[in-house]
């Protein structure tokens, strides 16, 4: 059934690896993989895989098998491999990233793989048994039990006056007899234990049955199991087997009482029915009448379907988790409004945390700023950053049409001379918008034209200087560094980050990032950060607007401004109703 099972670390250290038959695929190399793609499980070829991860011991555990089988309860395995091994795993034996010890797992193992067959075996047997009869029933059935017992009399005949009813103490012992293999004296042969013959041979249709009662006392006390008998029988089978309960307390050490093996719930569909109809009442007539106190056994369900709506709407799992966190605590102890249901009262909640969120602090009006450095007859700079292609020099272009079409005089800086046709590329912008573009070819050092291109535009007199960047990832030192030196050897007005509308974690990381970049290599006396964000392509994301609210949670930065498509007229302010009605759709 089972072809592998294996445990590794997060670093890919084999702990324990049980082949149960050739594997010619690389398992555990494609299992990495799936790890980094957040999967848990894959098919390779005829096999399929499956693994979860104990992230609080960094290790993952591995089951492979034909598909072909229809394996079940390979979750069941997994959770009985992890409560096994944690038992025999400690992370002290790691010492300095290295692994001075393996922890001996095979006859944990054996033990695991006996379990889960009796898991399978019981939860098979229950699945055919379905729900389990009451006593009430157990007792119904068995009272109206009477042997059939063929007397040669018509259906409308009186019985015999010599034949007597059996009585239930009788029947008893007739039913344990025969499950026990004993005989029929009926069917003409020996009785095993004393070898009595039957009275009756042979019998025509019509000739009455009659049954053996020369039972020995031996044998009705081997069928007895009231309390004395009953005791004497279980302590043999003790000696031998393990009983029912012992079975379930053992599996329960490994997967837990809450299993639906030991569910009670199916038991009584109807019951369970009932009970949750009339809560389900109880609770709506609750809230229609108000001053329900907020518990956190409330919240959670309809905090946990918020979190997840925030997800698919692209929003980072660790801000969806902070936000919800943040309403359960201003929510707990409070009461519903009348007439108010619980999502509704968290659904306000939510809706006011993502517009103060959402809101931004520092009111940036770029025109209005522009305009006070003409009365002070110096150019207002705008540094223009972010990774690569997310649409920098397009955005760039976008602000300068917007300065274009409210009069002021504008000059590009093209500092990126990293990317080949990058400084083509803005001359061509530039021909479009009629702005001159600044530029010292590929060659010198991007912070120099930067201020070679400011100084100029001092000495003749332009309003608005836009200073293109290069694009460079966030972990990138180096470029990093380089980065920051531009915006602490000019010291730009305004520094705008540069992000897409359709990422989520990773937009975080990367706004998260440039800005300590800009921090940590900024002087003492002038520590520079993003001042505000713009978000590119937010036109193709249709309702996952939620990178705005995960990069505006995670830096507290405004977004300034959003690109809704390819055209010089396609810069648009945040509308935050908007995003909110987005988010809560």
């Amino acid at each position: 059934m089972i072809d592998l099972v294996s445990i590794i670390t997060t670093g890919g250290v084999i702990l324990f690896y049980k082949a149960l038959c050739q594997i010619k695929e690389d398992v555990l190399g494609k299992v990495i993989d799936g790890c980094l793609q957040q999967k848990t499980s894959l098919q390779l070829g005829s096999m399929k895989v499956q693994w979860v991860i104990l992230n609080e011991l960094g290790l993952i555990f591995i089951v492979s098998y034909q598909e072909i089988f229809f394996i079940q309860y390979i979750d069941v395995l997994l959770k009985m491999l992890q409560t096994q091994f944690k038992q025999i795993y400690n992370p002290a034996i790691k010492q300095k990233g290295i692994y001075k010890s393996i922890p001996e797992f095979d006859s944990g193992f054996e033990e695991v793989m006996k379990m889960w067959q009796l898991y399978c075996d019981k939860r098979s047997e229950k699945e055919k048994e379905g729900p389990t009869r009451t006593q009430d029933q157990q007792q119904e059935q068995f009272s109206t039990f009477e042997p059939k017992v063929e007397t040669g009399n018509t259906p409308n005949e009186e019985p015999n006056d010599g034949q007597q009813k059996l009585s239930k103490s009788e029947i008893i012992k007739m039913k344990m007899q025969q499950k026990s293999g004993t005989r029929s004296p009926k069917d003409g042969a020996k009785s095993p234990q004393d070898g009595a013959k039957s009275p009756v041979d042979s019998r025509s249709p019509k000739q009455s049955v009659i049954m053996n009662t020369n039972i020995t006392k031996k044998q009705i006390d081997s069928l007895d199991f009231t309390s004395k008998g009953q005791t004497q029988v279980q302590s043999n089978q003790n000696e031998k087997y393990m009983t029912q309960e012992q079975e379930d307390d053992l599996l329960k050490q490994f997967i837990g009482d809450d299993d639906p093996l030991f569910g009670s719930d199916d038991e009584n569909p109807k019951q369970q029915k009932k009970q949750g109809l009339f809560q389900k009442l109880t609770g709506k007539i609750q809230n229609l009448t108000g001053n329900k106190q907020l518990t956190e056994e409330d919240l959670l369900p309809v905090l946990d379907d918020f979190k997840n709506a925030l997800m698919q709407k692209n929003v980072a799992e660790e801000i969806a988790q902070k936000l919800v966190d943040s309403i359960k605590t201003n929510l707990l102890a409070t009461k519903t409004k009348a007439f108010q249901s619980i999502r509704t009262s968290v659904q306000e909640a939510m809706k006011s945390t993502l517009t103060r969120i959402l809101t931004p602090n520092r009111h940036i009006d770029i025109i209005a700023e522009a305009l006070r450095a003409k009365e002070k007859q110096k150019p207002y700079v705008i540094v223009i950053i972010g990774v690569n292609g997310v649409g920098k020099s397009t955005t760039l272009a976008k602000l300068g049409y917007l300065f274009k079409s409210q009069g002021f005089s504008l000059m590009i800086a093209a500092c990126d001379n990293f990317r080949a046709g990058a400084v083509e590329q803005l001359k061509t912008h530039g021909q479009c918008l009629g702005i001159p573009v600044y530029d010292r070819g590929y060659k010198d050092d991007p912070p120099e034209i930067a201020y070679q291109a400011i100084r100029e535009a001092t000495i003749k007199k332009i309003d608005v200087v836009l200073v293109d960047t290069a694009g460079r990832m966030q972990h990138n030192e180096p470029l990093m560094r380089a980065l920051s030196r531009i915006v602490t050897m000019n010291n730009p007005d305004l520094v705008l980050f540069v992000g897409e509308a359709l990422v989520g974690n990773d937009g975080v990381d990367q706004l998260v990032n440039f800005n300590k970049a800009l921090i940590v290599n900024s002087p003492k006396d002038n520590v520079r950060e993003i001042d505000a964000i713009i978000l590119s392509k937010f036109d193709t994301v249709d309702e996952k607007v939620g990178a705005a609210l995960s990069l505006t949670s995670a830096t507290g930065k405004p977004i300034l401004f959003v690109g809704v498509g390819q055209k010089y007229t396609h810069l648009k302010k945040l509308n935050v109703n908007t995003v909110v009605r987005a988010l809560l759709q």
